[in-house]
């Protein structure tokens, strides 16, 4: 008779605990992806979503002193002409990026000790923004620039 309340009360629990832990997941990469791309440890340091389908997260990772970051946003647009809105972050400096959604562009920023690449793309009604940045001013644009790459290969394909 125990045994009967207990597992309802159990299953309840263990309902409730996936759920909590459901918003704290990216639904587009891993930890481990996350962290191949960023060439350190990194871990899911926060992670959002919308009922309209907007969602962003967050990977950081840390070697020494510097701070590694993977940030990856998705939204919906509204209009075909939105994404031109998005893809200006990247300013004048933009690459065309072929295989990556379409219409991908890539763009790097940064100040002396600050470094970040950024790719901007869309797949269909959805736009994308990946962003690899660090604080190691010994980083590689090169480096940067493939992860961020890459983890936009990887964004376009789960956005097909």
């Amino acid at each position: 008779m125990r045994l009967a309340v207990l597992v309802p009360a159990l299953c309840a629990a263990a309902l409730a605990a996936s759920a909590a832990h459901a918003d704290n997941v990216c639904r587009w990469m891993s930890a481990a992806t996350a962290s191949s791309f960023l060439g350190v440890h990194a871990g899911l340091t926060s992670a959002a979503g919308s009922a309209e389908g907007d969602s962003a997260c967050q990977f950081t990772g840390r070697r020494g002193a510097a701070l590694s970051t993977l940030s990856i946003e998705v939204f919906l647009l509204k209009a075909p002409a939105d994404y031109a809105r998005y893809a200006a972050r990247c300013g004048s400096d933009r690459t065309a990026l072929r295989g990556i959604g379409n219409e991908a562009v890539a763009c790097s920023a940064g100040r002396p000790g600050d470094r970040s690449s950024l790719v901007i793309g869309r797949v269909r009604d959805r736009a994308f923004a990946v962003r690899v940045h660090t604080s190691d001013a010994s980083a590689v644009p090169a480096a940067l620039d493939e992860g961020a790459r890459r983890a936009a290969e990887q964004v376009a394909g789960a956005l097909f």
